[in-house]
């Protein structure tokens, strides 16, 4: 920091300890003692001046002195005054600097120097005028005069003006500046001592990072050292310590002083004759260790939890922390001064009483002292309901993981007398009575859910919320908010706890219970992506030759030729085939599932291959089955009997999975096809069966593809006998389809016990 060191400002008169001293890099918000600025060459009219980087980049510290000079303010002279000169050589430095006011104008001017040690009667250059010029915008940087007025010219006590002068000229427009200012005058003695301002002699109380300032000293300073101690004299802990040429000298946070300490300071100002002698040593008192600054519980907070979490902000210079907590204001029954380490917050390990009020103080120490006894006593009462097991982190029940999504594995819970275990940021809702339940993941998604909620507090509601975290209790991430009772939770490591957070999304009197069940999403269908379709067969009718098929675990297609110009706003896909037949017409329609929640549908068909798909047809709502889909296809629409159409089926909703039926039909395939089938159509037998499934006639079959209810493929059987040995499947509807040898396909539902 540079200040203004003028020394010695006294009468003409004065011995020879006076000298000129400055040291200016105008810092202030006002000129210092000696400038003054004026509008005139003359010296008689003052005008204001500004400070700061206007005029660009300060030549030292972070100010300049500037005036914008433009045609209505086209001169400006800075000046300095001083009688304290002692005779000798002055030398001097100074730095201008100028920038234009704005991109539309340039600069365009003069600056020049000159001092008089006659008041102002007569001048001496010492810069000859030099003309400024820039582009439209531009600058001129800290530019640096300096030199020396040689002995003798400056008598002593004369009368000395230092001017800096700057004119305008047309076309410009622009700030002038000026920095950096040093003069001095050489001297033959050390100043003289200082004054300490802060800390006040004897002060108590004083922080432990103390600015410590003092007055400019008198006979030429160059700079000051510092001596601090905690006796008097002493220096132990700032040993002729030079700070340099300023005012003020802050302990560094780092390196704090003790509370409660007594300290001894000597501020002494030096130039290059010497160290002033003499100097007188003030004293001050840092004050206690203060009390930690408690956030939680809050003052005479109620409804708190059994197992409180205490909260504060560390006070420097403490190395640890200590907490009483009792039934009695300032008891200990319950903790007596329990040391907690250096740490800013602790959570009871063994649960208080329900709807009871207790006593709390926290301190702070270090090896030397500590807060003492004058930390505010606090107060909370517990909350009045029993709170349940899982009301924190800590206490969070296991969730068992379901394997599907059917929840057959769910885990009832209750708000009611739960109480809040953190903010809710950065989810939403009032926690205030959030219950806590963990779970290890199996797969990288799972989906949470809740359900049959029930309210149970004194006001209703079955407006539910849940946060699932990562990490571990103390220390967790959010990873999914959820205000719908239901979220599918994405980007998890198998074999990592997470934890859910549940509670009402209403404040106090709301509570509720409900059921929560972790579910796992199936792998995707066979027919997920384009280039494997379920192969449909036409029929007659849409119910002849339907399949079931299914979105659970289904993903969106990637392939940018699969458009549905009809509907935009589509979810998981699933995909088919057909032959168009020989009528060269056929319709392709989507169907509800009894039970299923899937209940809309998009469907497009398309000609070409994956990839290069072109839209023969889209269809939203057209089916006379609700909101499912159905196209009518002819020559018309670029179709010819015999090609083969690829079928995309999406879901409406993206909170929406499961199945839906799918068919293909032309209903001139009854007359031909009903008479040749009903001659060549091969039995399955028992059906529904248990283990072995029997073929009427197997001669003519040379494979059969074994699916479940979804199209995925789950057994091929090569050259197979007429008994088919399928006890290894599953319970549930499977679909056997035979590869005959003339090329021809049947398909069989069989339902598997």
């Amino acid at each position: 920091m540079k200040k203004l060191l003028l020394m010695c400002m006294m009468a003409f008169g004065v011995g020879a300890s006076a000298q000129i001293v400055v040291s200016q890099s105008f810092e202030g918000t006002s000129l210092p003692t000696g400038w003054t600025s004026f509008s005139n060459a003359a010296l008689s009219t003052t005008t204001g001046t500004s400070y700061g980087a206007s005029a660009g980049t300060p030549c030292a510290g972070t100010k300049g002195v500037y005036k914008n000079l433009y045609s209505s303010v086209p001169s400006w002279y800075l000046v300095y005054s001083s009688t304290a000169s002692n005779g000798a050589a002055m030398t001097y430095s100074f730095k201008y600097l100028a920038k234009a006011y704005d991109s539309s104008v340039p600069v365009s001017g003069s600056v020049a120097a000159d001092y008089s040690v006659d008041g102002g009667t007569t001048w001496t250059t010492i810069l000859s005028p030099v003309t400024l010029t820039t582009a439209v915008n531009g600058s001129i940087p800290c530019t640096t005069v300096s030199g020396t007025i040689p002995a003798g010219t400056i008598a002593t006590g004369a009368n000395f003006k230092l001017r800096f002068s700057s004119l305008y000229t047309s076309p410009g427009d622009y700030y002038m500046g000026f920095d950096d200012v040093q003069l001095a005058q050489a001297t033959s003695t050390p100043p003289n001592c200082t004054t300490i301002s802060s800390p006040a002699n004897a002060a108590t109380g004083i922080s432990v990072t103390p600015t410590i300032s003092w007055a400019i000293a008198t006979g030429g300073a160059s700079s000051y050292i510092v001596n601090l101690g905690t006796t008097p004299g002493g220096t132990n802990i700032m040993n002729n310590v030079d700070v340099g040429n300023v005012t003020s000298y802050a302990i560094p946070t780092g390196t704090p002083l003790s509370y409660s300490t007594q300290y001894y300071i000597t501020i002494i100002p030096k130039n290059v004759n010497g160290n002033a002698t003499g100097c007188t040593e003030t004293s001050f008192t840092t004050l206690a260790m203060p009390c930690p600054s408690v956030s939680a519980p809050s003052v005479s907070a109620t409804g708190v939890s059994t197992l409180p979490t205490f909260v504060w902000t560390a006070v420097a210079g403490a190395t640890g922390y200590k907490i009483s907590l009792g039934t009695t204001s300032g008891g200990t029954d319950v903790l007596n001064a329990l040391d907690l380490g250096n740490v800013t917050s602790y959570t009871l390990s063994s649960a208080l009483n329900p709807n009871t009020i207790y006593y709390y103080t926290i301190t702070a120490y270090n090896a030397s002292t500590n807060s003492g006894t004058a930390c505010t006593v606090r107060s909370f009462t517990t909350t009045a309901a029993a709170l349940p097991a899982n009301d924190s982190c800590n206490g969070a029940i296991s969730l068992t993981v379901n394997p599907d999504l059917l929840c057959g594995s769910v885990t009832a819970g209750n708000t009611l007398g739960a109480s809040l275990s953190m903010a809710a940021t950065p989810c939403f809702g009032n926690p205030d009575d959030d219950v806590w339940y963990s779970f290890v993941a199996t797969e990288t998604s799972h989906v949470v859910s809740l359900s049959n909620i029930v309210s149970t507090g004194t006001s209703t509601t079955t407006d539910m919320y849940f946060q699932v975290l990562s990490g571990a209790c103390g220390s967790l991430t959010s990873v999914v908010c959820s205000d719908p009772e239901s979220a599918n939770v994405s980007g998890l490591t198998p074999g990592q706890t997470y934890y859910v957070r549940v509670y009402t999304y209403s404040g106090a009197g709301y509570n509720a219970s409900f059921n929560i069940c972790v579910g796992t999403n199936p792998p995707p269908p066979a027919n997920d992506n384009c280039s494997s379709p379920v192969s449909i067969t036409p029929g007659s009718s849409f119910d002849q030759n339907s399949i079931i098929g299914t979105t659970d675990g289904a993903t969106l297609t990637s392939d940018a030729t699969a458009t549905t110009s009809c509907q935009t706003n589509r979810y998981a896909d699933t995909w088919y085939s057909v032959v168009v037949p020989p009528s060269g017409t056929i319709t392709i329609e989507t169907k509800s599932v009894s039970g299923s929640s899937v209940s809309d549908t998009v469907l497009g068909v398309y000609t070409g291959s994956c990839g290069t798909l072109t839209s023969v047809g889209c269809d939203d709502d057209s089916s006379s089955d609700g909101n499912f889909s159905l196209v009518n296809l002819t020559s018309a629409n670029g179709i010819t009997a015999g090609q083969t159409l690829l079928i995309g089926v999406w879901n409406y909703s993206s909170s929406t999975s499961g199945q839906f039926k799918v068919s293909a039909y032309d209903s001139s395939l009854l007359a031909t096809n009903e008479v040749k089938e009903a001659k060549k159509l091969i039995a399955a037998y028992p059906n529904p069966f248990y283990d072995v499934l029997n073929i009427s006639d197997v001669t003519k079959v040379k494979n059969v593809l074994v699916s479940d209810f979804s199209g995925k493929l789950v057994k091929t059987i090569a050259n197979p006998t007429s008994a088919l040995q399928l006890g290894e499947l599953k319970q549930g509807l499977y679909l056997v389809t035979l590869e005959m040898k003339d090329g021809s396909k049947q398909t069989i539902k069989t339902i598997k016990k």
